[in-house]
C-alpha cells in the first residue's frame, strides 16, 4: 500500500511538471528583429554658462544590426514653447555603436544661426529616422506604444534637451524665494 501511494505521488508530480503540448503550437508571437535604435544618455542638459565645452552626450546602438543609416534632425523652441526654427538635418550616422556628442555650435550650424542666438531656456527637439538596406524608413510613429512611452526602452527617435543656466549649489543668490517676511 505504501508503494502505491509513493507511485501515485510520483506520477502526479511528473505530470504536473511536464507538458503534452507541442512547442510549435505555442501561442507566443515570434520575435521579429525590428529596426530600433537605443540611446543611452550620459548628459541631457546643455549648460548655457559653459557653451564652449558643454554637449548633449549619449551612445546610439543598433541591437538588431539591420540599420544602415540613421538621420538625426533638430528643431528649436523658445522657453514659451513656440517653435523658432524649422526641422533641420543635424547628423547622418552609418556605423554603430556611435558616440553622440551634440554641441551648441553643431546645433547652431544646423539651424543656420549664430551660437550667440541660442538662449537659456531654449528647448531642442531631436527627431531621428533609421533606414535598413532596402531603404525602409522607421521613425517614432512606427514604434509600438510600449517603446514610445516606456523610459527604460531608451528609444532614440524623439527626445529633447534644454539649454539651462548652471546653478552653483553654494551660491545663496541662486535660491528662489517666492515670499518675503515684509
Amino acid at each position: 500500500m505504501k508503494k502505491i501511494a509513493i507511485f501515485t505521488l510520483f506520477a502526479a508530480a511528473a505530470l504536473t511538471f511536464s507538458s503534452c503540448e507541442q512547442e510549435s503550437l505555442d501561442p507566443l508571437p515570434e520575435k521579429v528583429e525590428g529596426m530600433y535604435v537605443i540611446l543611452n544618455v550620459q548628459q541631457a542638459t546643455l549648460e548655457f554658462d559653459n557653451f564652449e565645452t558643454t554637449a548633449f552626450r549619449g551612445t546610439l546602438t543598433n541591437p538588431s544590426s539591420n540599420i544602415v543609416r540613421y538621420e538625426l534632425f533638430v528643431r528649436r523652441r523658445n522657453p514659451n514653447g513656440v517653435s523658432t526654427s524649422n526641422t533641420k538635418l543635424l547628423e547622418t550616422i552609418t556605423s554603430f555603436p556611435h558616440q553622440l556628442e551634440i554641441t551648441p555650435a553643431k546645433i547652431a550650424a544646423a539651424l543656420e544661426v549664430p551660437v550667440t542666438e541660442l538662449a537659456v531656456g531654449d528647448v531642442y527637439r531631436f527627431i531621428g529616422y533609421s533606414y535598413d538596406a532596402s531603404g525602409t524608413k522607421t521613425g517614432y510613429n512606427n514604434l509600438s506604444a510600449v517603446l514610445r512611452t516606456t523610459p527604460t526602452m531608451k528609444q532614440g527617435y524623439k527626445w529633447s534637451a534644454n539649454a539651462a543656466a548652471v546653478i552653483n549649489p553654494g551660491d545663496p543668490f541662486n535660491i528662489y524665494t517666492p515670499f518675503s517676511n515684509n
